[in-house]
């Protein structure tokens, strides 16, 4: 159990910055010059030091900053990343959750088992580079999410964004979120 606690964090951790990298906004003052917008092009930060709050998919004018990575560049970082690290991650979260089985109350099983099943589903999604699927958790920060799919979706002719296809960190943590979203219903 506190292997999972420790995951948790970590997840939040991830999940928070994700949110500002999505959505640009922060509760405090960023010190990075830029930051990257959900297709990988950059945005320069207001004079104040503080990200702006505008949308994420707007892009500035700055052509000598090199294209986003994604997974479907075998040679970048992004691809093992995406092709062996974040199935590992999920893998060991299914086992975690197999694990503890044994110390749960019947109903408790059925959810663990649900749970299970869907971070299976995932981590199959994901493998085999299906489209994304929107957040369904009704957390504070699912309109949010699902926004920003919705835009990537339109701007992409109609098509959800491929966990190869898209910018690796847009991918990555939209793994991150949507892992929470099935650990969210777990934790009832």
């Amino acid at each position: 159990m506190v292997c999972l606690t420790l995951s948790l964090s970590s997840l939040l951790v991830s999940l928070a910055s994700c949110r500002i990298i999505l959505t640009g906004v922060s509760s405090r003052k960023s010190s990075l010059p830029l930051s990257f917008s959900l297709l990988g092009r950059p945005t320069m930060t207001s004079s104040n030091g503080e990200v702006p709050t505008s949308d994420p998919t707007e892009t500035a004018s700055h052509e000598s900053l090199p294209a986003a990575l994604t997974a479907s560049d075998k040679s970048s970082f992004a691809y093992p990343t995406m092709k062996d690290r974040v199935p590992t991650i999920l893998c060991k979260t299914i086992d975690i959750l197999h694990r503890g089985r044994t110390e749960r109350t019947e109903a408790e099983r059925e959810e663990v088992k649900k749970v299970v099943e869907s971070l299976a589903k995932l981590r199959y999604q994901l493998q085999t580079n299906k489209a994304f699927e929107k957040i369904a958790d009704q957390g504070d920060d699912q309109t949010v999410w699902n926004d920003v799919l919705t835009k990537a979706t339109k701007s992409g002719g109609g098509q959800a964004p491929k966990w190869f296809e898209t910018t690796w960190l847009y991918a990555e943590c939209y793994v991150y979120r949507w892992v929470f979203a099935r650990l969210r219903l777990f934790s009832k």
